[in-house]
């Protein structure tokens, strides 16, 4: 295998060093650090809250129903209870 900085060869195919990348949703960097992953994380969920804060406030929902729309929404994965 022969190596320099910008480039790696694996079983006679180049490829190229990055710095990070992007596997099953999570960031992975040379660092080997999870900062830049959960910062990533954490401004998609907000990105997400955010877009329902006119939901939160509005009379017309019950908290059951908003709290459907938070898990629906918000925490993909969580099955939200009827």
């Amino acid at each position: 295998m022969k190596n320099n900085n910008k480039t790696l060869c694996i079983h006679s195919e180049t490829r190229e060093r990055v710095t990070q990348f992007v596997y099953l949703g999570s960031i992975i960097d040379n660092t080997g650090g999870t900062e830049v992953d959960i910062t990533t994380h954490l401004q998609k969920a907000q990105a997400a809250f955010s877009t329902l804060n006119k939901t939160w406030h509005l009379t017309a929902y019950s908290t059951q129903t908003k709290l459907c729309i938070f898990n629906t929404n918000v925490r993909p994965g969580k099955t939200p209870k009827v």
